[in-house]
């Protein structure tokens, strides 16, 4: 049993290593995580941040247009088969002038019933009075100068509805990267011109981010969802104008 104790004094020489042991490997541990948080001050490099705007004009060299047919009768039935009618005629009309199988999309096909007005205290079940189907179709036209001349066969075959004319471009690729290296160009412009004033010079390029590119499709003016006029009256004019791709980045200087 005298051989199993431990004195008072073995007992303090063992809790003293122990507590050197702590505070060495806390130590030791405080040595490897201090770069990390030292580092985190010095990776702040001094910059100059900028946007860059560009854009690219061009001319369209497609056009889209939008044509339908509504018509009204008694039954369902007949309202379908008279939309159906015209459109059919529309479509072939416009194949007449060279457009694909392809780029003919049926956009919107509805049949609403039409209720016979009630006289005023009338509390019964409503009435069906009539139906009005209606069918658009858009057309891409991918020979601009043939749009006016689409727009004039489909009103004269049976289209009743305009919906719409926009314009657009086959490939605008090529064009959103001109639009973003114009931007690239000015915003190297604004840093050149902020390090100058300041007396300072570029180092390079530390990061540069695409921000936004925005390639709008308008309609053609005096275009809209209406009656369309057939007969002999000349196809109606058509201005494409121009188009315009804009791009905005945000790049970083080193000083």
């Amino acid at each position: 049993m005298i051989g199993n104790k431990i004195s008072s004094r073995t007992w303090a020489a063992i809790t003293t290593l122990t507590w050197v042991s702590v505070l060495a490997a806390w130590q030791i541990g405080a040595a490897f995580a201090a770069p990390s948080g030292q580092g985190s001050s010095t990776d702040q490099k001094p910059s100059i941040n900028v946007t860059g705007d560009g854009e690219f004009r061009a001319e369209p060299d497609m056009a889209v247009v939008t044509v339908g047919a509504t018509a009204l009768a008694p039954a369902s039935q007949d309202a379908m088969n008279e939309v159906s009618r015209r459109l059919a005629a529309v479509i072939a009309a416009a194949k007449g002038l060279g457009i694909e199988d392809r780029d003919v999309q049926t956009t919107g096909l509805s049949l609403q019933p039409i209720y016979r007005a009630r006289p005023r205290g009338d509390d019964g079940p409503q009435e069906i009075e009539s139906y009005r189907a209606s069918n658009n179709v858009s057309l891409t036209v991918k020979d601009i100068s043939r749009a006016s001349a689409v727009l004039d066969a489909a009103s004269n075959s049976g289209a009743n509805v305009i919906g719409g004319l926009r314009f657009g471009l086959q490939n605008q690729e090529q064009l959103r990267l001109q639009a973003l290296a114009a931007a690239t160009t000015d915003a190297d412009r604004k840093a050149r011109a902020i390090a100058s004033a300041a007396g300072l010079s570029l180092k390079g390029v530390i990061s540069i981010t695409e921000d936004s590119i925005q390639a709008p499709r308008p309609f053609a003016e005096g275009v809209r969802a209406a009656p369309a006029i057939g007969g002999d009256s000349p196809a109606p004019p058509v201005e494409s104008g121009e188009l315009v791709i804009r791009a905005r980045i945000r790049s970083s200087y080193g000083i």
